[in-house]
């Protein structure tokens, strides 16, 4: 498992996983995380167009408990440049 000390090493993460789309689409991601900050996954919650994407709570917090994410688990959202 790869961990995370620095949010250079989260970009770093998340650049590798992250699609192309990210100037000109909106999209909203976690990346799930031990309590030692080992990645423990990640997962794209919703995607959309360039004004708004909705997030559901539940969806997030489940998607947590099963992956056994107990440390935290952080949002990233793109906002498109158009």
């Amino acid at each position: 498992m790869k961990s995370i000390s620095s949010s250079s090493d989260a970009e770093k993460i998340l650049r590798s996983i992250w699609p192309d789309t990210m100037e000109y689409k909106e999209e909203f991601y976690i990346l799930l995380l031990t309590r030692a900050n080992k990645v423990r996954g990640f997962y794209k919650v919703s995607e959309s167009g360039v004004s708004g994407t909705h997030v559901y709570p539940k969806i997030v917090f489940s998607l947590a408990l099963k992956c056994k994410a107990l440390g935290s688990f952080s949002r990233i959202t793109t906002l498109p440049e158009i």
